[in-house]
């Protein structure tokens, strides 16, 4: 009867949900189709800087040239780094926006330097200021 009717249309909904993948969310008890489709607002573009934009320090990106300059030139000066302290350091310098070549090196500070370990960043500060 009706109710056969019924029973078969909802097993044959439920298969089709089953092919695209719908049916757990409905498992979940959540929307079926529950995509927000308004317009995604506060993009940082290309054309904005990371400063611009509302992205925590430690989560912007670094160009990848100068995280690589910075990396080469604390192997200069502490040849026995160990590859993750290279990698966090020169991103983390590159973050605070550190050039070696700068004069405005010399305005760092010890607190600057928060991210590295403890004798590295008293070594590391006092050369910088020394040089």
């Amino acid at each position: 009867g009706i109710n056969a009717e019924t029973d078969e249309q909802q097993s044959l909904m439920e298969e089709r949900e089953g092919d695209i993948g719908l049916s757990a969310t409905r498992s979940l008890g959540l929307p079926v189709m529950g995509v927000d489709l308004s317009p995604v607002t506060n993009v940082t573009t290309s054309s904005q800087s990371a400063s611009e934009s509302n992205v925590p320090e430690q989560y912007r990106l670094v160009d990848p040239e100068e995280k690589a300059y910075l990396e080469s030139w604390l192997l200069g000066i502490v040849p026995t780094l160990k590859p993750k302290d290279v990698e966090d350091y020169a991103t983390n310098l590159a973050r605070i926006g550190f050039d070696p070549e700068c004069v405005t090196r010399t305005a760092l500070k010890l607190e600057d330097l928060s991210f590295m370990k403890e004798l590295h960043r008293r070594y590391i500060h006092n050369l910088i200021l020394s040089s």
